[in-house]
């Protein structure tokens, strides 16, 4: 009867050196944990397939193997945090690892032969917290494409967390891993540092507004280049603005100023700012902006709103999504009413919001870049769109705002969180 022997054994302070030495009869194959490689380089494994059974045998990366008859495994000191277990399992003989000193037993059947797992760089301008959600349905449009990270793919992540300044060196860095694919999310800024850093690594961009005005594609039925784009809203982004405007006017009609706190960089800020001007003047009221270029202006930028007797606040741009905690909690301080551009504000105690689900989208440029690690040609990925929009309404903060819901609102809305 063939004996099965599950170990896992901690080595994350012990690895640095284990030897290697053939035996017989016992195939494995070796997969990388993570597929990082150190100093920037390529991360590599080894298959060895034997005559009988099967092991594998999980690794961290920062790892090669060279079949000399008596190998060395060697794990850089800059990875070892991410190195967490060996997870080993053996069929029809007990394999023992002991390590810090002892030795390992391996066939050596297929010498020099070395693969590199797919690599997509995925450059953003907010923080990995506040695209956690969206990273979720980017992770399964992937899986539906047959990826996995870490199994088959290793994904390369650049956060520049709202600051602007290092949007090109993140997309330089990303060039320099030589990735297949940058998937990029967030402000034109994101999008146009990819763009600028390459003209052949194909670039899938998650953008909001009309990619085709601001120079970033000729057409968005026709990809040209090397990028295609998948959108956060419609194309024409206007449309947003002003059933943001006419749904807020519906719950809170009395009100005379609406205010706009708005990231200057997003990609239509001058038209989505005509857009709210000419919804605010349709119903007689007043619009008032207030721009949030980064966290430091939030908090002086929302109170000016308030000052000037903004009765309702509409929001945009990646900053304010990257500290929409922080935008929910100054809302609820100083009881003011506001419409968020995305659900996952509602999630987190806002009011309501207008606009696509971003996982969604997310999941869409998975697909895309999956399909072009695949070897699809970008121009069978015409630039993409959402068609599906959502109005949530949170009433428990509708009641400690002291609004009610007209019951219009409630039969509009998608979902209401209560």
């Amino acid at each position: 009867m063939d004996e099965i022997v599950h170990g896992v054994a901690d080595v994350e302070d012990l690895i640095q050196d284990v030897t290697i030495r053939p035996a017989q009869n016992i195939g494995c194959e070796v997969r990388p944990l993570f597929a990082t490689g150190s100093a920037r380089g390529q991360s590599t494994l080894a298959p060895w397939i034997g005559q009988a059974g099967s092991v594998t045998v999980t690794l961290a990366p920062t790892m090669s193997l060279a079949a000399d008859g008596e190998s060395r495994l060697r794990t850089s000191n800059v990875w070892r945090p991410m190195v967490k277990s060996m997870a080993i399992n053996i069929a029809r003989r007990k394999f023992i690892a002991t390590l810090g000193g002892s030795t390992l037993a391996w066939p050596l059947a297929a010498s020099g032969q070395q693969y590199v797992l797919p690599v997509i760089g995925f450059l953003s301008d907010v923080t990995p917290e506040a695209f956690a959600h969206s990273l979720t349905g980017f992770r399964h449009g992937l899986s539906e494409m047959g990826f996995t990270e870490s199994r088959n793919l290793a994904i390369e992540y650049r956060w520049s967390r709202g600051n602007y300044d290092i949007v090109t060196d993140l997309a330089i860095e990303l060039i320099h891993r030589q990735v297949a694919v940058i998937v990029t999310s967030g402000s034109q800024s994101v999008t146009h540092a990819a763009m600028a850093a390459t003209t052949t690594i194909p670039i899938v961009a998650m953008v909001i507004g009309e990619p085709d005005k601001r120079g970033l594609v000729t057409s968005v039925d026709q990809p040209s280049g090397n990028v295609t784009f998948v959108s956060l809203s419609t194309f024409t982004n206007n449309a947003l603005v002003a059933k943001r405007v006419e749904l807020a006017h519906q719950l809170v009609p009395k009100v005379a100023i609406v205010g706009w706190l708005v990231d200057p960089n997003i990609l239509d800020y001058d038209d989505e700012l005509n857009g709210l001007q000419r919804a605010t003047q349709g119903l007689g009221l007043e619009a008032k902006v207030a721009p949030v270029a980064s966290e430091r202006d939030l908090q002086g930028a929302f109170a000016s709103l308030v000052e000037q007797g903004a009765g309702f606040i509409l929001e945009s741009g990646p900053t304010i999504f990257s500290h929409r905690a922080q935008v929910v909690t100054l809302a609820a301080r100083s009881s003011s009413p506001m419409i968020y551009e995305w659900r996952d504000f509602v999630s987190d105690g806002g009011l309501m919001s207008y606009g696509t689900n971003r996982a969604e989208v997310a999941r869409q440029a998975g697909i895309y870049a999956g399909r072009i690690l695949k070897g699809e040609k970008l121009s069978n990925l015409p630039d993409a769109q959402s068609a599906k929009f959502e109005f949530v309404l949170n009433l428990k903060t509708a009641r400690a705002l002291g609004l009610a819901i007209p019951d219009r609102l409630l039969a509009l809305a998608n979902e209401v969180i209560d």
